[in-house]
């Protein structure tokens, strides 16, 4: 194998027990795999389009408290709030077009509160990579997250926590 293609790649550790080496989200990201884990009889990834267009239909916000790097928390209401370690998710959602895999940095891209009249435009962009564009999206970065709410799920490389309080 070509030295130069081996490099060595960061992951997130959720909670002390979970490691996810893309992403993990919470809302929209959340409520669309566990929607897919109910769609039986498609190509998986046609299971998670249809999960996409179904929950798109009932987009809400979600409250959390989060701090940054040990900072003090704040409240943020959004819709989408993804932990990036790649760029993509799904069937090639770009939730954050400047992650590294490689860089040591987590870098955090929330959706706030729209109206969803205008969720067939925002996935638009979300898929092309434009997510940045969108007047709604927050961005930062840093190297850890601590994020508390109510009874969160949490999805992370596909996968489902439920029922957490904290992260």
């Amino acid at each position: 194998m070509n030295e130069e293609r081996i490099r060595n790649i960061d992951y997130l550790i959720i909670n002390d027990k979970y490691r996810a080496i893309n992403e993990a989200g919470l809302g929209m990201s959340a409520e669309v795999i566990k929607c897919r884990d109910k769609i039986k009889h498609f190509s998986p990834e046609t299971q998670y389009k249809l999960a996409v267009i179904s929950k798109s239909l009932f987009w809400k916000s979600f409250k959390y408290e989060v701090s940054f790097d040990k900072q003090p928390s704040q409240e943020i209401r959004s819709m989408w709030f993804t932990i990036n370690n790649g760029n993509h998710v799904g069937s090639g959602l770009r939730t954050s077009t400047s992650s590294k895999p490689d860089d040591g940095i987590i870098d955090i891209t929330y959706v706030k509160k729209f109206c969803h009249l205008i969720t067939p435009a925002i996935l638009m962009k979300v898929k092309k990579g434009k997510i940045d564009e969108l007047k709604y999206t927050v961005k930062c970065t840093c190297k850890e997250v601590d994020i508390k709410g109510n009874d969160m799920t949490l999805e992370y490389d596909g996968n489902i926590i439920k029922s957490l309080n904290s992260i």
